[in-house]
């Protein structure tokens, strides 16, 4: 029997690219050399599985427990964050001081009671509102526009 709440897909760009997958690959990369890569990369892993499991939470419900490297447990507010300045966008987060801000994004809809995620772009920040972020939002809401016209 299935217990996720939620089917998660990573949508191709206009040039075929998922995105993500490359965010996630430098990330894991730079964790082989970087502890605080190291630790960013298992709370995104962490945060992936929660998403899968319990679906897009509702507002109250955000705050995420998972664990460190050293199974010591974490805490994550707001896991899940609407773009108020972009819905239906929101972003999945996880931060790591010393490595960086994990953010993707994604948008969804309810299919007989499970969720079906979809990631179009993710980024690692190193500073507040970088250009780059609003960048990949405007490239994630072109992606929905051409998701819901097909």
């Amino acid at each position: 029997m299935d217990n996720t709440k939620a089917i998660i897909t990573i949508l191709e760009d206009k040039n075929g690219n998922q995105q993500l997958f490359d965010v996630v690959a430098k990330l894991s990369a730079d964790a082989k050399r970087d502890t605080n890569a190291a630790e960013l990369a298992h709370l995104v892993a962490q945060a992936f599985d929660y998403l899968e499991y319990v679906g897009v939470p509702p507002k109250h419900e955000r705050l995420f427990t998972g664990e460190n490297l050293s199974g010591d447990p974490i805490t994550i507010a707001n896991v899940v964050k609407e773009l108020n300045h972009a819905p239906p966008l929101l972003e999945l987060r996880a931060n790591r001081r010393g490595y960086g801000a994990f953010r993707a994004l994604f948008f969804y809809e309810d299919i007989n009671d499970k969720h079906h995620i979809y990631f179009t772009k993710a980024i690692i920040k190193k500073e507040n509102n970088p250009p780059e972020f609003n960048q990949i939002v405007n490239e994630s809401l072109k992606m929905l526009e051409g998701f819901l016209n097909d």
